[in-house]
């Protein structure tokens, strides 16, 4: 063997899925590759890498060692893993759901990724799916991603937001368990499910359970959290107007919900007395929608203005 050997790296479906990180190493005409374990091979009598030489001599002590030498990234370096599509994450965002991907669950026993291709595929379905809305179509996916690898975090946590999404509350009440098992720590499983029993919460009409879900959820990701409308309404239900103003004042224009946020700031205005209310008046007939048209012209705290 002449010269130092040439390493390379495929951390995604390590940093992803938590996976087998996969290390190899070429020097002159061997090879070895470290996924789990070590496979080698001499490239020169079998180009086609199908005679594994790990188990014997034939593969230089130096060539192994590199592999088992390389820096793989420790758990920490996957707090920012891009687990899902970035259609995934713009899925999330609009239904609440923002994070930079789930921490994968660390093991020693995690599958290698080339064990892994047919999962991957379904993998790559299932966020298809999931993009696009189609959640009962993806949850029979998730399902069989879930059954090669129950560990996956990702596709845990896409299934209970699933059956979220789908109103089959006991069903993700059960996933969110589910992935609260696979990651005890998790504060993106706390982030998801506080939304998810938020969004329930409000729709029965419990306030305060609400309310707390949804400030649970975004004392963890303050800069993330979507559900800033929400939030204001529940405060402004509960005669909380200060904070309604300051839950209000986050909604951005961007979000599908800010013309709601404008007629619920408006009323804020009006119930803090402030000298501009009767500009946030004029601001949300502007930006009135189908939705809030008819609330405005029947708000009553408006006809004093």
């Amino acid at each position: 063997m002449n010269g130092a050997a040439v390493l390379g790296e495929a951390m995604k479906p390590f940093l992803e899925y938590g996976w087998q990180p996969q290390v190899m190493a070429v020097a002159g005409h061997h090879k070895a590759i470290l996924s789990g374990r070590v496979e080698g091979y001499d490239l020169d009598a079998d180009p086609r890498e199908s005679r594994d030489l790990a188990a014997g001599p034939a593969l230089p002590e130096s060539v192994r060692n590199a592999v088992y030498d390389y820096p793989v990234p420790t758990p920490g370096a996957a707090a920012e893993p891009a687990s899902m599509s970035a259609a995934d994450r713009q899925k999330l965002a609009s239904l609440g759901y923002v994070s930079g991907g789930p921490k994968p669950v660390i093991r020693k026993d995690a599958p290698r990724a080339a064990d892994m291709l047919p999962t991957l595929a379904l993998l790559v379905q299932a966020s298809s799916l999931f993009s696009a809305s189609r959640y009962a179509e993806a949850l029979p996916v998730l399902s069989k991603v879930l059954a090669a690898d129950s560990q996956n975090l990702a596709a845990a946590l896409q299934l209970a937001t699933s059956y979220s999404m789908l109103g089959r509350r006991a069903d993700a009440d059960r996933a969110f368990a589910r992935a609260q098992a696979i990651a005890p720590a998790s504060d993106d499983v706390t982030f998801y499910r506080s939304l998810h029993d938020g969004r329930y919460a409000m729709a029965v009409g419990n306030t305060p359970a609400a309310t707390a879900a949804f400030e649970r959820a975004r004392a963890l990701r303050p800069d993330t959290f979507q559900n800033d409308l929400d939030l204001g309404v529940l405060y402004l239900a509960a005669r909380r107007f200060a904070d309604a103003r300051d839950a209000l004042d986050r909604v951005t224009p961007s979000s599908p919900g800010y013309a709601m946020a404008l007629f619920k700031r408006a009323q804020v205005s009006v119930l803090l007395n402030e000298p501009d209310a009767a500009a946030r008046i004029a601001a949300a007939r502007r930006a009135a929608d189908a939705t809030t048209r008819p609330l405005i012209e029947r708000e009553r705290l408006f006809t004093r203005r």
